[in-house]
């Protein structure tokens, strides 16, 4: 086994355990449900590991914690969504001069830098909310699926804030 891959392989480790650990535990309730920090974990790891590390890492984060959570019905919907959305921010944070920055590995970045960063993050919520409807429609009824699309939307938004918050923090951890 290649020195690169184990350092991945253990990255990705620590991401599905700051996933779980950021869905399951780290709640702030809202009127119906909560809001977590799984998404932003999921963003900012996904922004610092190449793609099959990043989604395998949040399809563990998330099944798990839906799992353990006794959310059963919706483990194996969440493991698939949770993976797209790492598709994104992975595909394109790569080679960015934030991201870059945040890693040690740029002295300063462009303001240009943070449009993909933000793009990839948007596109990501919108993976979210629209595999929530998919899960809900299919689960319930399409009613029950759009009633949950506000309270789905606020997940991403928080989501995005989280990502912009801990990315400093999982880039501190992941230096060598």
């Amino acid at each position: 086994m290649k020195k690169t891959h184990l350092v991945y392989l253990v990255r990705a480790a620590l991401s599905a355990a700051l996933i779980f650990l950021g869905i399951y535990i780290i709640k702030i309730p809202i009127p119906v449900g909560y809001i977590h920090f799984g998404d932003g974990f999921i963003y900012a790891t996904a922004a610092l590991l190449p793609p099959v590390y990043a989604a395998a890492a949040a399809a563990v984060g998330g099944f798990l914690s839906d799992l353990l959570a006794g959310y059963g019905m919706y483990a194996p919907w969440t493991a698939v969504i949770k993976a797209l959305m790492a598709i994104p921010v992975t595909l394109l944070c790569r080679n960015n001069g934030f991201i870059a920055r945040l890693r040690g590995a740029a002295d300063r970045f462009e303001k240009r830098d943070l449009l993909p960063v933000l793009l990839s993050v948007v596109v990501s919520g919108v993976i979210n909310v629209g595999g929530y409807f998919l899960a809900d429609s299919t689960l319930f009824d399409t009613a029950a699926a759009a009633a949950s699309l506000p309270l789905n939307a606020m997940q991403s938004v928080a989501g995005i804030i989280i990502f912009f918050l801990a990315v400093p923090l999982v880039a501190k951890a992941f230096k060598k």
